[in-house]
């Protein structure tokens, strides 16, 4: 045990001074693990080596020797005990100063620590606030639309055998095309056969618009402005001269909306089976983003309200993680990481900096001020929300849920970080729900939705796998959904 209290810094609201103390007679064990430990390596002559007894070992090399070995050890455990008893969350790395006028291995350990940790929160309102959950309503023109999308998705190109057809938007060329910066080729502005769908907005403004109107055999000259923040910065805000070869133009040929059709692209037995998984699927997407929009602009002001000062060094160690993340994905791409930078303009990295920094602050805030909600209103996750939460994970990722399960179980960094990030989750919607309570209504609705939809799935799957192994078909298509196969665009 240790004995331990702490003060309130001058410097920082979020700054502890700790006093420390251990006893002589915890610090012994200390001394005697740091003896053992040295002990192994001297040599003295008439004994051998790592047989000599400890009050020869002090007369040749002193007890400090042993002292400072025994702080080694004893420090940073009495700092990280003091740090559990006082119920403290530090930051970052402490700065101790060991009393050496009162400390020995007589008389204790006596240190100081000065530690920056998590800042406290002072909650404003966070409810009744007085804002309305507002819902969006599903069309029999937005299914339709819905399966537009999805036979624009299916069409076939054809090729236009008219020689004198001109190029309409919703129509496709193959062209070849060339840019050039001040009358020069530049390399990284040129293809060949590349298909462009005109009316997509897949490229710079006013590309696809200068094509209109051209015939197969036509070359047209296109002039285009490249964006300030251009990822190439030696065309960053210039402007590219075009030339582009028309080789030939195409039509798209959408599928027929019959039966076949939504056999296809979703297993269903009928264009209405169809309708109705659209119709679910769009319900679920509107409900999930009026829930996430209510949520944000109730935290947004629940964060406007609270009053918390967040620490440089929480910004800090933020913006280097997210630096880190974001070098391990470029390095997964096989690109180099320096290279990546300097492509992007000598400014790039400390500007990044600055826009995470930014970002981050802003994050922390918003973590810290839900985290003390949960706190005062004692939400808490339990098991089953856990389990529930690494369900929804595996299905997300598609993996076997028992196999995720046992995963996580033995890993004790990723199950907190886990529990942590479902009880800020937990957080937003109990904030939203006691906002309006339409939230939790509409929340159950898409929850029953998703369900039914799971269920269905799960109950056609069993079926084929059932025909499978008889040996039979049946004469009906299968109305298996997986529902992200026809989920429609945003």
């Amino acid at each position: 045990m240790v004995k331990a209290k702490y003060e309130r810094g001058e410097e920082k609201e979020n700054l502890r001074v700790l006093q420390v103390e251990m006893s002589p007679e915890k610090l012994q064990t200390y001394m005697d693990q740091a003896f053992a430990k040295l002990r192994k390596d001297v040599t003295v002559p008439g004994f051998r080596k790592g047989k000599i007894p400890r009050p020869i070992f002090e007369r040749h090399f002193g007890v400090e020797v042993l002292w400072q070995e025994a702080l080694e050890k004893a420090v940073p455990d009495a700092y990280f005990e003091a740090i559990e008893e006082l119920e403290l969350e530090p930051i970052a790395p402490p700065e101790i100063d060991v009393d050496e006028d009162e400390s020995g291995p007589e008389q204790g350990l006596y240190f100081s620590a000065q530690v920056e940790v998590v800042p406290e929160v002072k909650l404003g309102d966070y409810k009744d606030l007085g804002h309305e959950l507002e819902t969006s309503e599903v069309t029999d023109e937005d299914v339709e639309e819905a399966l537009q999308n999805l036979r624009e998705e299916m069409a076939t190109a054809v090729a236009v055998e008219d020689a004198d057809r001109e190029l309409e938007t919703g129509m496709m060329a193959v062209v070849n095309y060339q840019g050039f910066v001040d009358e020069a080729p530049h390399e990284d502005l040129q293809a060949e056969d590349e298909t462009i769908e005109i009316g997509q907005g897949k490229y710079l403004p006013g590309f696809e618009e200068g094509l209109l109107g051209a015939k197969v055999g036509d070359t047209r000259e296109v002039t285009v402005e490249f964006p300030p923040e251009a990822a190439n910065p030696d065309l960053a805000g210039r402007d590219v001269v075009f030339e582009v070869e028309i080789k030939e133009l195409k039509d798209k040929e959408l599928p027929a909306l019959d039966d076949a059709f939504a056999q296809e692209v979703s297993e269903g037995e009928t264009v209405d089976d169809l309708r109705r998984k659209l119709d679910a699927h769009l319900r679920d997407f509107r409900d999930q983003n009026d829930l996430k929009r209510f949520e944000d602009q109730v935290v947004e002001e629940v964060v406007k309200n609270a009053a918390v000062d967040v620490p440089d060094v929480m910004v800090e160690n933020l913006v280097e993680r997210r630096l880190e993340e974001m070098k391990k994905e470029i390095e997964s791409k096989d690109a180099d990481w320096e290279e990546f930078l300097a492509t992007r303009g000598a400014n790039y990295e400390s500007e990044l900096r600055a826009q995470l920094a930014e970002n981050g602050k802003r994050d922390l805030k918003e973590t810290l001020v839900l985290e003390a909600v949960a706190e005062a209103e004692d939400i808490e996750v339990s098991e089953e929300e856990v389990d529930q939460e690494i369900e929804a994970q595996a299905r997300s990722m598609g993996l076997d849920p028992g196999v995720l399960r046992q995963v996580t179980m033995t890993n004790t960094e990723y199950l907190n970080r886990l529990k942590a990030d479902r009880r800020i989750k937990k957080t937003r919607e109990c904030l939203a729900a006691w906002t309006d309570p339409k939230y939790d209504e509409v929340k159950e609705a898409m929850e029953a939705r998703r369900e039914e939809m799971i269920a269905e799935a799960q109950a056609q799957a069993e079926k084929a796998k059932a025909q499978a192994e008889n040996g039979t078909t049946d004469e009906s298509p299968s109305d298996e959904q997986d529902p992200p196969d026809v989920e429609p665009k945003a």
